[in-house]
């Protein structure tokens, strides 16, 4: 019960748990930056140790975490303290020995994802499900040709699906667009404009 009282004496007090709440109401930018530099100031060389599978001695930086400039802390209390967790903070750890304080960048930054479709590539992948539907869909009897702006809604086969009418797309282009390209744009098309009258 004493380490009890003495952790909430040293922890829980209301004066000492505002800066927990200022810090949770930063942004990601803002709590980096923070972390950064906390990890700066209280990073610390230890003696140089050996090893059996390195020639050279190498040395070992390691961390004293703090609440304040005063108040060390055990590890699990300094991320208890600020709501953090252990992959983010030896993920800032590790940026802050190779770079340094500055930000991190997102890896992808400025970098075109593999599956990226331009807007001709949707406008390509809407125009063959309009024909595909045309000369190989249904009108459906139950629909009123006033819905839907007067356009008859057109139902697919039913034995069909979005890779088998990949399939069916593919030798339609020169260059036919991946299937996550085109899967992820299919969903979104025919939830948007074609679902009214092509289904």
């Amino acid at each position: 019960m004493k380490s009890q009282s003495h952790f909430e004496d040293k922890v829980f007090a209301p004066q000492k748990l505002y800066p927990r709440k200022e810090f949770g109401s930063l942004n990601w930018i803002e709590k980096n930056a923070f972390m950064l530099s906390q990890l700066k100031i209280f990073m610390r060389h230890s003696d140089k140790s050996g090893s059996a599978r390195q020639i050279k001695t190498r040395v070992r930086q390691k961390f004293d975490y703090h609440i304040s400039i005063n108040r060390p802390v055990c590890f699990d209390i300094f991320l208890f303290y600020y709501g953090e967790t252990i992959g983010r903070l030896k993920r800032l750890q590790k940026h802050m020995l190779e770079v340094g304080i500055s930000s991190t960048i997102h890896g992808n930054i400025g970098r075109e994802p593999s599956h990226a479709c331009s807007n001709q590539d949707k406008d390509e992948i809407k125009t063959f499900i309009i024909n595909y539907a045309r000369t190989n869909g249904m009108p459906d009897p139950g629909r009123e040709q006033q819905n839907g702006k007067g356009r008859l809604r057109i139902l697919l086969p039913s034995v069909l699906n979005y890779t088998s009418v990949h399939r069916f797309y593919e030798p339609s282009f020169a260059k036919p667009k991946s299937a996550f390209c085109w899967l992820s744009n299919i969903h979104k098309m025919l939830a948007r404009s074609l679902s009214s009258h092509c289904i």
